[in-house]
């Protein structure tokens, strides 16, 4: 078990607009050639897909971790066309892509409560997501800038815990911070960098959400906003797995249980034995520990994704 704390991942949805370019030749070394350019001080970026219909993905993500456990015949679509499109919003610094595509979501084990089954494919558009769970100081930073900004009743948080509870330092992940406060932050962070805020207090999105507990509905939200929100729990379930088919975790862990796949090596959990008694600092996972481990960021390059806090998703539960 990880400890009954919570900490949040944000995600900021891609868009792209703008002139099309046109691409004029692509040479055998690779090379692409494009014109019809609309700005001098443009940034473009090349997509691919296996079909001119699309999607149009801007990563290889979706053909890595093409795994066999048998003697079966596999299939993967590969690169075949190419376009070039204007980018219009950049990741902020510390936000990796998750590319667009589709993912097995729930448990293929029989450990999975009811609620995790049965396994579907889930489409998901492409986001992005912080590297690393939300530290205690950018909680503040943010939390200091709302204060004066409308954003009045933003509790303070605690910057992880030990076993007692008591907090460990603002490099660890903040705790003890309720789902309407982190949706709060998000807008707050959002308006303290130049973004459209996510969530709004109504259904026609015309009051910026900054104080009170709100059960906001799916109509709150602004989904085509440049600015920051929670994972829904598909998205947080994708990001999770790192691109793994059929493991327990975002290592090699297939098949048996999953207590066999996982020690204090990996990550943070109830007695796993890390050095710090509770949470630890974000990323410390990092392959530098001491005692000195494995890199343990995920296939997409995710940091405590297991173990360390619980996460907020956007998706409620009763």
């Amino acid at each position: 078990m990880q400890f009954a704390v919570v900490g949040m991942l944000l995600v900021m949805m891609v868009t792209a607009s703008g002139e099309q370019p046109v691409i004029t030749s692509f040479r055998d070394n690779g090379t692409v050639t494009w014109t019809n350019s609309m700005n001098t001080n443009a940034m473009y970026r090349v997509e691919w897909a296996s079909s001119m219909q699309g999607p149009w993905l801007r990563t290889l993500q979706s053909l890595n971790c093409i795994e066999g456990h048998g003697n079966n015949i596999f299939t993967a679509s590969v690169p075949m066309f190419y376009r070039v499109v204007m980018v219009t919003n950049q990741p902020v610094s510390g936000m990796l892509l998750l590319d667009a595509g589709q993912f097995q979501m729930g448990d293929n084990y029989p450990e999975g409560s009811g609620n995790q089954k049965p396994v579907h494919t889930v489409h998901l558009d492409a986001f992005f997501m912080d590297k690393y769970l939300v530290t205690k100081k950018l909680w503040d930073a943010v939390r200091t800038w709302g204060r004066t900004n409308g954003y009045t009743d933003l509790r303070d948080g605690q910057g992880g815990s030990d076993t007692n509870g008591n907090p460990l330092g603002t490099d660890h992940p903040v705790v003890n911070v309720s789902w309407y406060d982190c949706l709060k932050w998000c807008n707050a962070r959002a308006e303290r960098d130049g973004l459209t805020p996510a969530y709004y207090t109504s259904g026609t999105q015309d009051a910026i959400y900054r104080t009170g507990s709100l059960d906001l509905s799916n109509a709150c939200v602004n989904w085509d906003a440049a600015g920051y929100r929670l994972p829904t729990e598909a998205e947080w379930e994708k990001a999770a797995r790192g691109g793994l088919v059929g493991h327990h975790y975002p290592w090699q862990s297939y098949g048996g249980t999953c207590s066999n796949h996982i020690d204090g090596s990996r990550a943070n959990y109830w007695n796993s034995g890390d050095p710090y008694g509770g949470t630890t600092p974000v990323g410390y996972y990092n392959g530098n520990q001491t005692p000195a481990g494995i890199d343990m960021a995920n296939g997409y390059g995710l940091y405590d994704i297991v173990g360390n806090a619980y996460e907020w998703c956007w998706d409620e539960w009763h």
